[in-house]
């Protein structure tokens, strides 16, 4: 078998590059050939199929399955309705069309996608009901808006689960918004769990700015991660802040997950990330240690001196004080540290 895309990775779009690679891997693992980066030209045969010719090769084939996107069918309306730039029905948060009385639902109309905060199209069948929803509701004469998508989605192949809602990474870039990312790998429940417990990889996208989440990825062997994508989906409607995701109150259960678990770890990971990115003011009376193999270098802020001695067993405390948006902060940690040439 052979997959054959004009881009440059799989699942385009929906998850970023490093995400991309590992379906990538999985495919190949799988005795299905990539031929990423080539554009189909023509298919050949006689009297049937026989051969598929890209600008780069010709495969030898027996069948052809063609999945290109979508193009909204909007020719019912006969050019009198005002269209997106795909040629989808332009639509408000009740679904009504340019014409008023005429509504649009489903993979032919627009949807309002919360992320970017913009009109947008994403055909997905969770959005086709929910518009059917709002829709129905209005055109019957109760009032009723929608409340925005975010394009949720999944996929499952040969066992790796893959599920993302919001921005990518680049999208968000592309959107114009100053934005980064956090991510964490850990098993899903902890070491001593020895049976169904799989390693995840999270990836959160959020704006060093607002600090909003716009976009959340993951995978895993473990189907449990959906679960988790329906969170990061409200958190981007709701415009939650990367910092509350860090407090968020997740319940622990050793048959489920771990006590700090990978979706609170990439977020209390990206406080770090925003420290030392910008948002954050390093006072002149902080001081922190850095753990090395066999020693401990103590830098302080002003003036910046740093002094490298060796490491005995003994606990270290570090604060760091900082400022964010004029709030004075202390962080506090303590490090038992143990040079690893003792016996």
């Amino acid at each position: 078998m052979v997959l054959v895309d004009i881009v440059d990775t799989v699942l385009n779009g929906y998850y970023d590059k490093d995400f991309t690679q590992m379906m990538a891997k999985n495919l190949e693992d799988h005795n299905i050939r990539l031929a990423l980066g080539q554009t189909v030209k023509a298919i050949q045969g006689d009297g049937k199929v026989e051969r598929l010719v890209t600008d780069k090769e010709t495969f030898d084939v027996d069948m052809v399955v063609l999945a290109v996107g979508f193009r909204p069918n909007t020719a019912l309306a006969d050019g009198k309705i005002e269209l997106f730039r795909n040629g989808a029905f332009l639509v408000d948060k009740k679904q009504e069309t340019s014409i008023p009385g005429v509504y649009a639902v489903g993979d032919c109309a627009t949807v309002y996608d919360n992320a970017r905060k913009d009109t947008s199209y994403i055909a997905l069948a969770s959005n086709a009901v929910r518009t059917g929803i709002v829709g129905a509701y209005n055109a019957c004469g109760h009032e009723l808006e929608g409340i925005g998508v975010q394009g949720s989605n999944g996929i499952s192949i040969y066992g790796l689960h893959m599920v993302s809602t919001g921005l990518t990474l680049e999208k968000a870039k592309a959107a114009g918004y100053n934005a980064t990312e956090t991510g964490f790998n850990d098993l899903q429940k902890p070491e001593f769990m020895k049976h169904d417990n799989h390693e995840v990889a999270i990836k959160i996208v959020f704006d060093k700015d607002s600090r909003e989440i716009l976009g959340a990825q993951m995978v895993s062997h473990d189907a449990a991660i959906s679960m988790g994508i329906h969170m990061f989906s409200l958190a981007i409607q709701e415009h939650v802040t990367i910092d509350k995701l860090a407090l968020t109150d997740l319940f622990f259960l050793p048959h489920f997950n771990k006590p700090y678990n990978y979706i609170t770890m990439a977020a209390l990971t990206a406080e770090i990330t925003i420290a030392e990115l910008s948002g954050l003011r390093l006072r002149s009376d902080s001081f922190l240690v850095i753990l090395f193999e066999n020693q401990i270098q103590t830098t302080s802020a002003s003036p910046y001196r740093t002094q490298v001695q060796p490491a005995a067993s003994f606990l270290v405390c570090s604060l760091i004080f900082i400022e964010y948006q004029s709030v004075p902060i202390q962080l506090s940690f303590f490090y038992l540290v143990i040079p690893s040439n003792l016996p």
